[in-house]
């Protein structure tokens, strides 16, 4: 990560060219690095809301686009409605002759003679995504939709406590939606991808068409299959929501150690709160001989929100007194997953043993 006085400083130019244009502070910050990365998010948040009404007329404007955007979304390339903007925005529209990225320059610039590229706002944003969401009553094998509400995902506030977002119609008439209750009508949600790694490639679990991935993410321990214990995850039953309906289906996975032996298991089949899912012939977390009646493991469940670090470059062309100065920086933010809670569970349990972890209930069996 860069030294908080350099991350501050870059901060401070993102605000003063993105958000109202004010001269830039270069007085010395003494922040800490949780006020640093609050501040990013922020910076990060603003972008994302400037180009919102950007893209809501560009889509809306544009047939072919949106139909680019259900066909690229519906490919699932993360096991999501998701898409890449890198991965469009030099797409050619023929109505146009022109590529995406140039339709949303010139839709900028219309709206501000002088606004900075649309380039610029992209390149502050880590694996800017486009999510389409399709409300359960409609289908997505006929979306004949044509127009469609775009909306601003935000990263000021963490996503459990998230309230509202901004969106657009395709007049650029901005509105709020209620980021917990979903809504009943089409919406493409701008945001940051959660099931990429910090190069921008899918995490293998996601890249993987068997959705029964178990990793082990340390060495150790007996793996021999000469075993007198199977354990086994029978269900599982959320009760609480960590992520809305903003950033598509919630990643759901399990940390489990026993004696520094770690194994990841990823749930995508439980997206509901106070349902239980079973899982019973899923296949075994551990696969144990020899050991001892006062023997445990840890388990921790938690939500992925898009790693514990995002790496990327904030490239701006900014002017300050009269002079163009370009800058290209890359830096870290990190950004924790949410947690449903852990416990500890004894090898020596009942078959079908409950166990609470504060926000969901896990059975284990073997």
């Amino acid at each position: 990560m860069l030294k908080k006085m350099n991350l501050i400083i870059i901060i401070g130019i993102i605000i003063a060219v993105f958000s109202c244009h004010s001269p830039i502070d270069e007085s010395e910050n003494t922040g800490n690095v949780n006020e640093e990365q609050d501040i990013a998010m922020a910076a990060i948040t603003n972008n994302i809301k400037y180009l919102a009404p950007i893209f809501a007329h560009v889509v809306n404007q544009n047939n072919e686009i949106l139909s680019l955007i259900k066909e690229e979304t519906n490919k699932q390339f993360d096991g999501d409605y998701d898409v890449l903007f890198d991965a469009i925005k030099d797409k050619a529209i023929s109505k146009n002759s022109m590529t995406f990225m140039e339709l949303l320059n010139n839709a900028n610039l219309t709206r501000n003679k002088n606004a900075s590229s649309i380039e610029n706002y992209v390149s502050s944003i880590p694996h800017f995504n486009l999510y389409l969401y399709i409300p359960q009553t409609m289908t997505r094998d006929n979306l004949n939709f044509s127009n469609v509400v775009v909306a601003a995902n935000r990263y000021d506030v963490d996503d459990t406590i998230l309230d509202y977002v901004y969106a657009y119609d395709q007049n650029g008439c901005e509105t709020t939606l209620s980021a917990q209750e979903a809504p009943d009508f089409p919406v493409l949600v701008l945001g940051i991808n959660e099931r990429v790694d910090m190069n921008g490639k899918v995490i293998e679990h996601f890249r993987n068409k068997d959705k029964n991935t178990t990793t082990r993410y340390t060495t150790g321990g007996d793996f021999d299959g000469k075993t007198v214990h199977h354990e086994k995850l029978y269900a599982i039953r959320l009760t609480t929501d960590l992520e809305g309906w903003l950033a598509g289906n919630p990643e759901v996975y399990a940390l489990y150690n026993f004696g520094g032996i770690g194994i990841t298991q990823w749930y995508d089949e439980v997206n509901d709160k106070n349902k239980w899912y079973y899982r019973e012939s899923r296949g075994t977390i551990f696969t144990l001989r020899n050991y001892l009646e006062y023997q445990r493991f840890v388990v921790s469940l938690k939500e992925r929100d898009g790693g514990s670090i995002i790496k990327f470059t904030l490239s701006l062309r900014v002017n300050i007194k009269g002079v163009n100065v370009n800058l290209s920086v890359p830096f870290d933010i990190k950004n924790g997953d949410d947690s449903f809670g852990d416990t500890m569970v004894d090898f020596y349990h009942i078959r079908r043993q409950q166990y609470s972890l504060g926000r969901a209930y896990m059975k284990f069996t073997y």
